[in-house]
């Protein structure tokens, strides 16, 4: 059995599914997600969130806690009572080892690395397929995005510019990083019309001046926040913003043509090695 603890938004939660996914389908094995971190409503430095992955057509099976390791729900499994193995991800690198892990395994950690998961590539892109129905605001957007050289541009603010918590942990992207992938991307494709989404449009509109074709997406909160991310993947191009929320729109486009650009530094410690998240084939600026 393969158990995968869920932390972090939908961004990070299909990072963890998709390293579950790889060692089920490698190791013919039954991929398990414990969603019970999601629960706990005291988790110090943590934004709460919820379970996300039910957005897409995947039915994998929820840990019951409780009846593999009592009523006390921690933050990790007691592997000599449990009798699983369990691997706390050290680092952001890529372990290479991964393919060596057989056998009833706990894994914990964010995983943000294609190279995860690169060798199934295809079928984490069958599994994470978003419903085609839109409301009728979206199916315009939709409609937008197909009929042009469209370009995604996404700009986390909310949870980076606190006091505590995803703040102190991941750097801010500078309006000048958007500025010079957007003249990047304009040089290639001298037609591109310009898609913008952010938690915080209205700082968005106020600071980052484009003088080419673009749209403000402003429709998609709460539950269906999502919808940006599938409306993202539907873009031809991207901008990204050091958020596994926009690396997955771009990740899930299946555009074989597009340029994808990244920001070089993704957290705000200069000293964490974040050289494996960011696709061999995407550009960092």
């Amino acid at each position: 059995m393969v158990i995968v603890k869920l932390q972090g938004g939908l961004g990070n939660q299909l990072f963890q599914y998709a390293i579950g996914r790889y060692l089920s389908v490698k190791n013919n094995d039954t991929l398990t997600l414990d969603n019970s971190f999601l629960n706990i409503t005291n988790a110090t430095g943590y934004t709460l969130r919820n379970y996300e992955l039910d957005i897409f057509p995947i039915t994998p099976r929820i840990l019951n806690k409780e009846k593999y390791f009592g009523s006390s729900i921690t933050s990790r499994i007691r592997t000599p009572l449990s009798g699983i193995r369990y691997i706390n991800e050290p680092s952001f690198k890529f372990i290479p080892e991964v393919s060596n892990w057989k056998g009833d395994v706990y894994l914990e950690g964010y995983w943000q690395s294609e190279k995860y998961f690169c060798k199934i590539a295809d079928i984490i892109r069958d599994d994470l397929k978003f419903s085609p129905v839109l409301n009728d605001g979206n199916s315009k957007v939709a409609l937008q995005i197909n009929s042009c050289n469209s370009v995604s541009i996404h700009i986390r603010r909310t949870d980076y510019i606190g006091r505590d918590g995803a703040a102190t942990y991941h750097y801010v992207c500078p309006i000048t990083y958007y500025l010079n992938a957007i003249e990047w991307i304009v040089k290639l494709f001298p037609d591109a019309v310009f898609f913008i989404f952010s938690d915080d449009i209205s700082w968005v509109r106020n600071n980052l001046q484009i003088g080419y074709p673009h749209y403000f997406i402003n429709q998609n909160y709460g539950k269906q926040s999502y919808v940006d991310m599938q409306l993202m993947s539907m873009c031809k191009h991207h901008i990204i913003a050091n958020s596994s929320f926009s690396w997955w729109g771009a990740w899930l486009n299946k555009y074989e043509q597009k340029k994808v650009i990244a920001p070089e530094r993704w957290f705000t410690d200069p000293d964490i090695d974040d050289s494996d998240i960011i696709p061999e084939s995407w550009l960092k600026l």
